[in-house]
């Protein structure tokens, strides 16, 4: 059924940069197709497949620079309803022509009393990006992260590329200090042996205050086929710096 489905998304979506599909090796699938508004605002719209779907909906994320924390929520919001309402039957390609409507008449930047005051620049928001080297139990390991950031408003990406592994994590400092808690107590990944265990091999890069148009809007997974992937992710966010000071930096890292 999802194979069909993957067929349809490269028929339709066929110019080049539209579409990418990875495939991980838990059977698990990264969609990402890019939408055009008629004003030139491009957004990529990312579904995070399980083998369990459709009975369990993709997990929706929505890239743009363009775009404000409340615009992307509105849409994540249209796609997660749509998605839970189709639940147990195939919904990509609907999935997908909905957001296209709704980004289509989506107003980029809405009022306060539409999105609400919290939606404003935060105060002593901070960035913090960690380097991971590993992961064994990756879909659990991710699965674990997602829901970390969910409970504790965090925005940011996990990045893949090769053997690199990146978190960036953007909130408050009192978020990020009880993330790093977590990250570091709990048991989250599986050693050589299979039996749970502890992070022991992540390094902290870099925390720092970036400018306020510096900032994801959401947490997404992205699965990087290149290294001029890893850099156009931290161009189009306005971080160069990152790239440039940090992760360049990191031992064996081309």
């Amino acid at each position: 059924m999802e194979e069909d489905e993957l067929l349809a998304l490269k028929s339709i979506y066929c110019l080049p940069g539209e579409l990418k599909i990875v495939h991980g090796d838990k059977k698990d699938t990264q969609v990402t197709v890019q939408l055009h508004r008629d004003d030139g605002v491009d957004v990529k719209v990312v579904l995070d497949i399980t083998p369990s779907y459709p009975n369990t909906p993709p997990d929706v994320s929505i890239l743009s620079a363009a775009m404000n924390r409340c615009s992307s929520k509105t849409l994540r919001d249209t796609a997660n309803q749509h998605a839970m309402d189709n639940s147990g039957s195939p919904m990509l390609i609907e999935l997908i022509s909905l957001l296209q409507d709704k980004l289509s008449t989506l107003s980029l930047h809405p009022t306060d009393d539409a999105c609400g005051s919290m939606r404003n620049q935060e105060p002593g928001r901070v960035t913090l990006m960690l380097h991971l080297d590993h992961m064994r139990a990756k879909s659990q390991y991710v699965k674990t992260i997602r829901r970390w950031t969910a409970e504790l408003g965090l925005d940011g990406r996990l990045v893949f590329w090769n053997r690199l592994i990146l978190i960036l994590l953007q909130g408050s400092p009192s978020s990020l200090k009880e993330y790093m808690v977590r990250h570091k107590s709990v048991n989250i990944d599986v050693d050589s042996r299979g039996h749970p265990c502890k992070e022991k091999m992540m390094s902290v890069l870099c925390e720092t205050s970036l400018p306020a148009n510096a900032r994801f809007e959401d947490f997404s997974v992205v699965e990087c086929e290149s290294l001029k992937e890893v850099k156009t992710l931290f161009d189009e966010h306005r971080m160069e710096g990152l790239y440039v000071n940090y992760v360049q930096t990191i031992k064996g890292f081309t």
